[in-house]
């Protein structure tokens, strides 16, 4: 049986159920997951509040029981734009120089933006639906910016629940700046 290898991009900024759902769903498809966290050179920005460590710690805290099958990288974006076919290049060069491994299927959401970089990329492509569980890092961003705890309690992974007052000073540090 071959060894299958799943690549998840995402900037998990912060990580929500959304993601978590998504990484479960991965990983009935594959043996092991590489989830590369983008954007890892940004950080204390409205689009990319967090630094990648902290984006890793609270994923890490968000995937219990996943951890062993999984492995969280980083990637820098690239001077030039990554809307581009040599985009998926440059990613499974990085995923290479960092894990050792090539994935052999990339997961991306429905929502088609990610699929043409892999254009000149050997990788199996499966789309995974990203509304099985509806949210985005923006929501769950402006939840914790209006302190509404209960609908960032409702997106957030259990891991995140005792870092909401650290993640909402932060928030308000960048977003009241």
């Amino acid at each position: 049986m071959e060894h299958k290898v799943g690549l998840l991009c995402g900037r998990f900024q912060p990580v929500h159920k959304g993601h978590i759902s998504l990484i479960r769903e991965a990983l009935k498809h594959c043996d092991h997951l590489i989830v590369a966290i983008g954007s890892a050179q940004e950080s204390g920005t409205k689009r990319n509040p967090f630094d990648y460590e902290t984006r890793k710690e609270l994923l890490r805290r968000s995937m219990w029981g996943l951890g062993a099958r999984v492995t969280i990288i980083p990637i820098n974006d690239r001077a030039v734009l990554s809307d581009d076919s040599s985009w998926g290049k440059y990613l499974i060069r990085e995923v290479f120089e960092q894990t050792g491994v090539v994935p052999t299927i990339n997961f991306s959401g429905t929502e088609g933006v990610r699929s043409h970089w892999f254009d000149e990329v050997e990788i199996e492509q499966m789309e995974l639906d990203r509304n099985i569980t509806p949210i985005s890092a923006t929501a769950l961003r402006e939840a914790i910016l209006n302190d509404d705890y209960d609908a960032f309690a409702q997106m957030a992974p259990n891991g995140l629940w005792l870092k909401y007052e650290w993640l909402k000073k932060t928030l308000r540090s960048i977003y009241n700046e």
